[in-house]
């Protein structure tokens, strides 16, 4: 049986990135469908021919909603595979298809491009106010919390689902709710991997506006510590990325 794969673009007020997302992930040869999960009922669909291609669909939510309601989405969707993408970033078709034959070649490890290593136990100084992680792009190897791209089963999907029901740091009934990049990157047997395919297209335009961007948001690190602890305390991972450093 052939595997069947999805790119899921989360859009909420940055609809006018759509169109160069879906163009470039077009060129991929392994796609079987480019769905716009629109967060924003409100918003504006920019008048592009793009939305017309046989494979693009829009689904709109009946109310705003955070970026973590994409994986409830994946659950309803009947692909096997997955490519989730952030609306401030951009990659290639050929560099999807690397990393959809990565999930292959390792369905255990969700993977993407962009990652965060911690220590364990250290995720946040609440005197200086900084996240204490180091942040890694263009590079091979394993992270603790991918970002903005990610790959991942359906079997990941369903396993956030769960966690998402037995997390005490991270509900869906959180009008608030962040860290759901921390969420999907617990959800594999094994740690996620970032892979370097070179220059992405990252922070696109309201990438940093913080009117928008959901990571300017008052406590968001120190909530994002909180998921950490949790985690730390199921002994999924006995260390972290920079334990070995």
């Amino acid at each position: 049986m052939m595997t069947s794969r999805a790119a899921i673009i989360t859009v909420f007020h940055r609809f006018g990135n759509a169109p160069l997302i879906i163009s470039r992930l077009l060129e991929s040869s392994l796609l079987n469908a480019v769905i716009i999960a629109n967060h924003n009922p409100r918003a504006i669909i920019p008048q592009d021919p793009i939305f017309e291609h046989p494979i693009v669909k829009i689904v709109s939510s009946e109310k705003p909603v955070r970026a973590s309601a994409r994986w409830k989405l994946a659950e309803k969707l009947q692909f096997d595979n997955f490519i989730v993408i952030d609306d401030d970033t951009s990659i290639s078709g050929a560099q999807a298809d690397y990393l959809f034959r990565a999930l292959d070649s390792t369905p255990d490890a969700p993977c993407g491009v962009i990652g965060s290593r911690f220590k364990l136990g250290r995720y946040y100084d609440y005197q200086s106010k900084k996240v204490l992680n180091t942040y890694h792009l263009e590079e091979t190897g394993e992270v603790d919390v991918l970002h903005q791209v990610y790959a991942v089963t359906k079997s990941h999907v369903d396993r956030f689902l769960y966690f998402e029901k037995h997390l005490q740091s991270f509900s869906f009934s959180d009008p608030n709710v962040v860290g759901e990049d921390i969420v999907i990157s617990h959800c594999g047997n094994k740690k996620p991997m970032i892979y370097n395919l070179g220059a992405i297209q990252q922070d696109l335009p309201g990438a940093w506006d913080p009117a928008i961007a959901v990571h300017c948001e008052q406590d968001f690190d120190v909530k994002r510590a909180r998921i950490l602890s949790e985690f730390d305390k199921l002994n999924l991972y006995p260390i972290r990325c920079n334990d070995e450093t």
